[in-house]
């Protein structure tokens, strides 16, 4: 299900022209796939390797969602190419913490 959740982000995102909602989905995924791996019984060897996040769940949410808060307020200032570029190095780095964490999943 996870891989299918990826590839419908990685669609959406290839085609549409607003990175701010690719970056959202991709943090939205990011964090979906995190928490439900620590919460997992089954891989009980996963660990969030963020230092920032913990291994609790409400802790990821809320500091996904301050980040994502203070990137949003943070381009706003920005000019228009700059904010492209801002967002989607958050759509990429989240993307890829997706990856990372569906291939630790499967151990």
């Amino acid at each position: 299900m996870m891989r299918r959740l990826l590839a419908l982000l990685l669609l959406a995102g290839c085609a549409s022209t607003n990175w701010r909602g690719v970056a959202v989905g991709a943090t939205a995924l990011d964090t979906a796939v995190t928490v439900a791996l620590v919460q997992s019984n089954e891989r009980q060897s996963f660990r969030e390797v963020n230092p920032i996040l913990t291994s609790d769940p409400k802790r990821i949410v809320a500091i996904q969602a301050a980040i994502l808060a203070a990137v949003w307020l943070l381009s706003r200032d920005l000019e228009p190419a700059q904010r492209v570029k801002l967002w989607k190095w958050v759509a990429a780095l989240h993307l890829g913490a997706v990856a990372y964490n569906v291939t630790q999943g499967k151990r």
